[in-house]
């Protein structure tokens, strides 16, 4: 399955993106950026991502028709950015939106979520199936109005599609799974009623076609246990393994993967004997016997929570949430685990403030590690921030992504067959309220960026308005002499100060290498900067 939850126009930008490349340290290059503003120009906003086999990425979540009505609206892009379909879907009158998707073996989009009534909170689950080419396969809806609502879906290679989460009234929550045909017919239906509320929150498939789900169930006066079970080829279930902490409070599965060995591995949370929340990560064989149990707590032991996790060819566990390395902070941590359930490394992440959240993770085919989340600036205003470590837990690089807005947020990161990672969430932009927002990033690029204190060299800051590229002038009365090159270190437009027009070329990451004079240009007096050109 190629999809994750965790675990949710032409613009006037004037981007500021110019970073140092330190000598000897690798990083991505945000290879295009993409926004979508519905049409109420008011809350849109990614919360399922997920890659195809050619390498395209597929996001989707929930866009804002007025007030009270929003849609799911699912887009696929192309590699190179460019959008292949724009999808909308629309069960109700009410708060409509995509939680999860999942993408085959076939390249057909399979978006789960919620249908909500206008008048209040409840709902259906909703779930829609596009093929490759955007066309509209089946929609089913499943509830009777209550608190139904879908959480997570997953994919088997014959092209069913098995979407979990809850049903029913508050204090009557029960955990469900349904199995879609590769028609959109209900193959079979599981439900479990522990008696009080209990819900999916995370679910996967076998290559035997056996189902595997966990969230939680409630043992009375609000107190939660991690539940994980396992179903048969019809929805039976075949075994059920609840796991009660040492606070035996609140514990919760929120992520679930199968091993190379069939062996069941679950994350979640798990509180502690002093009410603090802890990494609970548990591995399973898969007759259900438990193997092994870990707790990751963090140097301050405050509550750290997940919010991803994966495992790769060789069978270690990869986990990441928030943690505090200090009790006014909130940091990135992220944890690998031996398929024997030692701890290998754990490799932390402090932004310049006080606030950073990691959303999700995700593995490339070498086992390197992407986690993405949402960090404060200096500014107080939230920024992307994506990290690429390696198998051992070293850091290859950190972009940190921003656009001229209030925020810019994480919600789902994805990455491709083809190394190139993905990441979705939502960036507020001036008259647009709050857009999708997906980034790409592809391996280091051929471009050496400068710091912009280089005397006599142009301070670019530059703006693309419609297609318009603005620089101005800065030098000893001379005339610098720029150029605008592709990500590959191509040269694709002299510049000049004053208006540069872009308008032909596709939108992506640029950058603007500026010099003291047209000729006779040493290294030193040259500066380089990055900018994003959007339509």
């Amino acid at each position: 399955m190629r999809g994750s939850r965790f675990v949710k126009v032409a613009v006037v930008w004037s981007v500021v993106l110019g970073s140092m490349l330190l000598a000897g340290v690798s990083r991505a290059e945000p290879v295009w950026v993409r926004t979508y503003n519905g049409p109420d120009s008011s809350y849109d906003e990614v919360h399922a991502i997920g890659t195809d086999d050619s390498g395209c990425v597929i996001v989707s979540g929930y866009s804002s028709l007025s007030g009270s009505d929003n849609e799911f609206v699912t887009i696929k892009y192309r590699p190179d950015g460019s959008t292949a379909w724009l999808r909308h879907f629309n069960p109700g009158a009410g708060l409509d939106g995509a939680t999860a998707l999942a993408v085959d073996l076939t390249g057909s989009v399979v978006a789960t979520g919620y249908r909500g009534d206008p008048t209040s909170q409840y709902g259906d689950w909703a779930t829609i199936k596009y093929s490759s080419a955007g066309e509209s396969l089946w929609a089913a809806i499943r509830g009777d109005g209550d608190e139904d609502r879908a959480f997570c879906v997953g994919v088997d290679s014959a092209g069913n599609s098995y979407v979990a989460g809850q049903t029913g009234w508050n204090n009557d929550l029960d955990f469900e799974v349904v199995k879609y045909d590769a028609s959109g017919d209900e193959d079979w239906v599981f439900i479990y009623d522990g008696g009080y509320d209990d819900g999916a929150e995370a679910v996967c498939v076998d290559r035997q076609g056996y189902t595997y789900a966990t969230g939680w169930t409630e043992s009375g006066g609000g107190l939660d246990d991690l539940i994980t079970w396992k179903l048969g080829l019809g929805g039976e279930s075949l075994w059920a393994n609840v796991y009660d902490g040492p606070a035996g409070e609140y514990d919760k599965g929120l992520a679930i993967a199968v091993d190379p060995s069939g062996n069941i591995i679950v994350a979640g949370t798990s509180q502690d004997t002093a009410n603090r929340e802890n990494y609970i990560v548990i591995k399973y064989s898969p007759g259900g016997e438990t193997l092994w149990t870990r707790r990751f707590t963090g140097p301050n032991f405050m509550p750290d929570r997940v919010s991803g996790m994966a495992v790769d060819a060789a069978g270690n566990i990869y986990v990441t949430g928030t943690t505090h390395l200090d009790p006014a902070h909130y940091n990135y941590a992220t944890v690998k685990f031996s398929p024997g359930g030692v701890q290998r490394w754990v490799a932390y992440y402090q932004g310049p403030r006080y606030f950073d959240k990691a959303c999700g993770l995700a593995l490339d085919a070498d086992a390197n590690v992407y986690v993405a989340g949402s960090s404060l600036n200096d500014s107080l205003q939230w920024d992307v921030v994506t990290i690429k470590y390696d198998s051992a837990g070293r850091q290859l690089w950190l972009e940190r992504f921003n656009l001229p807005s209030t925020f810019d947020e994480a919600y789902v990161l994805a990455v491709s067959r083809q190394g190139n990672v993905f990441v979705g969430g939502r960036t507020e932009i001036e008259n647009h309220g709050i857009d999708y927002l997906t980034l790409a990033y592809g391996t280091a690029g051929a471009v050496a960026e400068t710091p912009n204190d280089i005397r006599g060299t142009m301070n670019v800051r530059a703006t693309v308005v419609r297609g318009v590229l603005s620089l101005p002038a800065k030098g000893e009365g001379r005339m610098a002499c720029s150029e605008l090159l592709d990500i590959s270190g191509r040269k694709v437009l002299g510049l000049h100060p004053g208006a540069n027009d872009v308008s032909r070329l596709r939108p992506g990451v640029y950058f603007v290498r500026s010099g003291l004079s047209a000729v006779g240009r040493e290294p030193s007096a040259v500066s380089c900067h990055r900018i994003v050109i959007q339509r």
